[in-house]
């Protein structure tokens, strides 16, 4: 059997949803990549297990978030960027 993919069967497989656990470090005040998933449901599971981490493995004002991007890693990386301050929508060229 083979399947075929229409045009409009790929723009959906590329505009895939990708979630992206990211961390907070309360020193530094950067956001890191944790973990990532297609399915949101994993990503907050794994978000509620490193929760109940602060303050014994993981520091203490550390905060976490879910983000919703592209399933490329360059579209995880430029979101994290964004939210770094490390882009400046004057100069595209940045990130």
């Amino acid at each position: 059997m083979h399947f075929i993919i229409t045009t409009n069967q790929r723009s959906n497989i590329m505009a895939r949803k990708y979630y992206t656990l990211i961390e907070r470090d309360p020193e530094t005040k950067n956001w890191s990549i944790q973990f990532g998933d297609y399915d949101r449901t994993t990503v907050v599971e794994e978000g509620q297990s490193m929760a109940d981490r602060v303050g014994f493995t993981i520091a203490k004002g550390t905060k976490f978030k879910i983000i919703c991007t592209g399933p490329k890693m360059a579209d995880i990386e430029f979101a994290v960027a964004k939210l770094n301050g490390y882009w400046d929508h004057r100069n595209k060229e940045q990130a």
